[in-house]
């Protein structure tokens, strides 16, 4: 029988959450994938909640932020996973919690850029893709969006 790892999931500022996710964060998006590190930090990183999954040791494993796009849309962003826990769940986690805070702070609508290889992950989580593939730092990308309920 196979378990399934818990993560803690933690909500908060960039000054209380961005050591960590900003270095997950490099670890997957300018080591693995190979974005310029200029491009990944961002004037948008202290005005966002961001979420972060821990794992039992207290290695930060996932994470994400949400900033207001618009007056009742939220955009969900940065969302990596360490690749050595992709696919137990926890990616899930994250986006459900951004989905959740959106909801609560009253946003009718999510919207993100989603990276090609990954849209399959947001179309299960109901997002529906808009508009045609584009590049972005090298990698194509497609705009997703999801009407939430209140």
């Amino acid at each position: 029988m196979q378990t399934t790892p818990s993560f803690e999931i933690r909500q908060g500022s960039w000054n209380d959450l961005g050591r960590m996710a900003g270095a997950l964060r490099t670890a997957v998006f300018v080591r693995e994938q190979g974005v310029p590190p200029e491009l990944e930090m961002d004037v948008l990183d202290p005005l966002c909640l961001h979420v972060l999954a821990l794992a039992a040791d207290g290695q930060a494993v996932a994470t994400g932020r949400l900033v207001t796009e618009a007056p009742g849309i939220a955009r969900i962003g940065r969302m990596a996973v360490r690749q050595s826990v992709r696919g137990q769940g926890v990616g899930r986690l994250v986006l459900h919690a951004l989905l959740n805070a959106a909801q609560q702070r009253g946003d009718h609508e999510a919207v993100l850029s989603a990276q090609l290889h990954a849209q399959g992950f947001y179309t299960q989580a109901g997002f529906v893709a808009e508009g045609d593939v584009y590049d972005d730092a090298g990698i194509p990308h497609i705009t997703m969006r999801k009407k939430l309920h209140a």
